[in-house]
């Protein structure tokens, strides 16, 4: 396990390494975690390793107590404009004990901190409350509802859009 690269206050964030390809692959073919985050493709393993280790953005595997319960992301970074669009998952069994708001709000303060970044965003499925909580709790507020915007799950259904600029985080 690498050393932290950001500490909340119930999870540390590291970047990835080739020991966490396996637990991304078995993570993002779970439908539990694929559907919500919009991933119908599946995926390789081989795949999943360029993508986690070389790909764009900035990954983060989520750990609390020293095991890995899920991640969290900023990609489509553009320093030109000072944004960003985060993107997060916590595996079923640890969901619902606030490690993925704790890892939110450590990645936004990394972001606006050492990134100098200005707006970060996020879209999620309408009926999607639970993700709606996380953002909200870290301060993001809902910017628009995009009718019938995403494929998801057999229907098309709305997407919601949120943002958090750097001045509004706490």
């Amino acid at each position: 396990m690498s050393s932290p690269f950001l500490t909340g206050d119930r999870v540390t964030l590291h970047t990835p390494t080739e020991d966490d390809v396996d637990h991304f692959f078995r993570a993002w073919n779970d439908r539990r975690i694929r559907t919500p985050l919009l991933l119908s493709a599946p995926t390789s393993r081989d795949d999943m390793e360029e993508r986690l280790l070389d790909g764009d953005g900035v990954r983060f595997v989520v750990r609390a107590d020293g095991d890995r319960v899920g991640a969290c992301s900023l990609f489509s970074v553009d320093e030109t404009h000072g944004n960003a669009t985060v993107s997060y998952w916590i595996a079923p069994d640890h969901r619902k004990q606030g490690y993925a708001s704790d890892a939110l709000d450590a990645v936004c303060d990394y972001a606006f901190s050492e990134r100098r970044l200005n707006k970060l965003r996020a879209g999620l499925v309408a009926s999607n409350d639970a993700s709606a909580g996380v953002l909200e709790s870290v301060g993001f507020t809902r910017e628009a509802r995009l009718e019938s915007e995403l494929f998801y799950d057999g229907d098309y259904v709305d997407e919601l859009r949120y943002g958090l600029l750097a001045e509004n985080h706490k």
